[in-house]
Parts: C-alpha cells; sequence; structure tokens
C-alpha cells in the first residue's frame, strides 16, 4: 500500500502505531494522519467525512480542515486594490462627502480633506502582492467623525452570515489618536431606520503598513421594512476625534467566514468593468440627428448598463462635424428625461450652423454617475 502523510514530516509509521485493523484494506479517499495526542497514525478521511462534488478541503491554520466550496468572487468589496480611478487621482480641499477612487467614498460634516492615489515603491514587501495603489486621505481641516467607506448595493448582502473584514493602514505624519472600525446597514428610501453598528474602537496607527483583520457578524434583516437604493455599507476606518491627521489604506477585503484568506485579484479589466455599473467616464462619437440649427440629439449605449438612471450628468467636452467641412465644439450635452440604464438619449447643443433633419457626428467624453 502507498502512505500518504500530508502536512507531515513524522516518521513513517512502525508496527503498533497502527491504529486501524483495516489498515491493509483503507476505503476509497483514506489516508494515514499523525496524532501527536496519542502519538498514533489513525487510518480516515481528511475533513471528517467525503464532502461533496465540487468541494475542497480547506484550512484555516488553527484547526483541522473541512470540504469547503471554492470560494467565487469572494471579495465583496469592489476595487479594494485602488487600481481604478476613472474621475482622476488627486482631490484637494474637498468639503464635502465625495468618491475619489472608484466605489470609495467619504462622508463628513465640516471637515476639509485631500484624497490622492498614492504609489507603491517597486519591490516592496510590507504590502504583499505588489500592488501599484493606495489611498492616500489628509484631513486638513478637523472636524469629528470622518469615515472612509464603501457602500454595497443591496442590504440582503452577507445579512445574518459571519464575515471578516481585512485591510492595511498605517499614517505617515500625523497619526490620529484612533480609529474606529464601522458598518452601516441602510434599508434604502422609505425603509426601516438605518443601523450603524462599532466592529472595534481605540484602533490605532503606525508609520509601518499592517495589517488588520476583523471578524464579526452582519445582522438579520428579518423585520426590517427594506425601500429603493438600500445598501451595506462599511468603513475600515472612521476618524472619531476632530483633529487634524493622515492615514494611508490598501488591499481592503469583505469576504465570507471567520477567517481572513489572501487578498483576491481581478483582471483590471474585469474590475473597470464592474466599476462602471455606478460611473463611467463616457468617451466615444456617434452619428446624430439634427433637430433645429441648434440642436442634435445621439442615441447612445453606455458601455456597461447602470445601477439605475444616474444621479448626476456632466458634460466634459466634445464637438460636432457636420456638412462639407463643418466642425464646432459643444457648448454642452444633456441627458433626455426618459431614458433608460443602458439605451440613452443625449441632446447636443452648440452656437449653430447645423441643418435642420440632417446627420452629423459627434465626438464627446461626459461623465455618468449612479452611485449609491
Amino acid at each position: 500500500m502507498t502512505i500518504s502523510v500530508p502536512f507531515s514530516t513524522k516518521p513513517v509509521p512502525t508496527m503498533g502505531q497502527i491504529r486501524d485493523t483495516s489498515i491493509s484494506n483503507p476505503a476509497d479517499g483514506e489516508v494515514l494522519e499523525y496524532q501527536a495526542s496519542s502519538g498514533l497514525w489513525v487510518n480516515q478521511r481528511l475533513g471528517g467525512g467525503t464532502g461533496t462534488l465540487g468541494q475542497v478541503l480547506t484550512s484555516n491554520g488553527a484547526s483541522a480542515p473541512t470540504w469547503q466550496f471554492p470560494p467565487s468572487r469572494k471579495n465583496y468589496i469592489m476595487n479594494g486594490n485602488f487600481d481604478i480611478w476613472q474621475k482622476g487621482t488627486s482631490f484637494l480641499n474637498q468639503t464635502t462627502a465625495t468618491t475619489f477612487a472608484d466605489r470609495w467614498r467619504t462622508e463628513w460634516s465640516g471637515a476639509t480633506g485631500n484624497f490622492i492615489q498614492g504609489s507603491f515603491t517597486a519591490g516592496q514587501t510590507d504590502v504583499p502582492n505588489n500592488p501599484n495603489y493606495y489611498a492616500d486621505v489628509a484631513i486638513t481641516i478637523a472636524n469629528d467623525n470622518v469615515r472612509v467607506g464603501q457602500r454595497i448595493e443591496n442590504v440582503y448582502t452577507l445579512a445574518g452570515e459571519e464575515v471578516t473584514l481585512t485591510f492595511y493602514a498605517k499614517y505617515t505624519t500625523t497619526a490620529p489618536t484612533s480609529f474606529v472600525v464601522e458598518f452601516k446597514q441602510d434599508f434604502g428610501s422609505g425603509g426601516s431606520s438605518p443601523l450603524f453598528i462599532q466592529i472595534a474602537t481605540t484602533q490605532t496607527l503606525t508609520t509601518s503598513w499592517t495589517k488588520y483583520t476583523y471578524t464579526f457578524t452582519i445582522p438579520s434583516i428579518s423585520g426590517k421594512t427594506i425601500g429603493a437604493g438600500n445598501y451595506l455599507e462599511i468603513y475600515p476606518i472612521l476618524i472619531p476625534l476632530a483633529e487634524l491627521c493622515d492615514f494611508q489604506l490598501a488591499q481592503v477585503q469583505l469576504e465570507r467566514g471567520s477567517y481572513a484568506t489572501n487578498f483576491e485579484y481581478y483582471f483590471l479589466a474585469e474590475e473597470l468593468q464592474l466599476c462602471k455599473r455606478y460611473f463611467e467616464n463616457y468617451s466615444s462619437g456617434y452619428t446624430g440627428w439634427n433637430i433645429s440649427a441648434t440642436q442634435t440629439r445621439f442615441g447612445v449605449n453606455w458601455m456597461v448598463e447602470k445601477r439605475a438612471y444616474p444621479n448626476s450628468f456632466l458634460f466634459i467636452s466634445g464637438f460636432c462635424q457636420y456638412g462639407p467641412g463643418g466642425q464646432q465644439n459643444f457648448s454642452n450635452i444633456t441627458l433626455e428625461s426618459g431614458s433608460g440604464t443602458q439605451q440613452v438619449l443625449l441632446m447636443g447643443t452648440l452656437a449653430g450652423g447645423l441643418t435642420t433633419n440632417a446627420g452629423c457626428v459627434g465626438v464627446f467624453n461626459v461623465w455618468v454617475d449612479c452611485e449609491l
């Protein structure tokens, strides 16, 4: 017979050490496992059974491995690696709640802060897996309860389940006295009152990147009234005191279960597509139909269907080509009412020169914001 000794350098068993009397005819899938408590080798199945089709043996590093289905998209945080910054990479002197890296937002009242894309030094090993970027936050005018977090669509997410949150953090110049880790269940418009729960208080930062790990249970939503626009929000860092400080945040992960696993990476193209459900920096060219000398209408498909009708729509730049050699910059482009979440109508306005009921070509850049 073949002896399999998983994850062990224990000596080969000798006569008298084998406990199972049927060792000469082990069952399918059984292995020999050394038990230090008895000093014997035991013929048994790892994980206490055969498992189910598709399951794998998983260890948390502290107890015997168990049969579990391998995680699929285990990280419920989008852009947890801070790779996607569609709006830009530097947001200075922000005085109101704002978004910076895709899906990430601040919440405060009365404070002023800077939010910048920080870059890791190539080859650093303080934060594993060779990340490129992190969020660099500095509070320049103080007020209390400065929050940095992410809203996860649908308050049903992980409700009633045990979860683990991990992230890396540090400060550079001025440390906050302490920080709080918190989450919120928001039940949407017309729903039950929001529920704020502090996971940990009086947490401290150092000037070295440190991994923080928290395991907790998200409450059940049984008996709650759920309205439109509901969500679960995670705040890895909440500064409770009114003080000037800075902090840096990297590799944020929220996953199901009672222990932390390695940070989950997505391809950048995949991460960008996920983020575009909530915000899209859209640039393209379309053929329009002129409805007057100064206006032309475009039918447009967003790259990704949006979560909802946009909260805001911003014209950045664009121009229109028409007739034999005519070209003008748009003065504005607006989103037509009644547009959907992917197929929409845009109205471009310029000074004049269009031929009514004729075509033109528009090239433009707009921002579409559908964040929670």
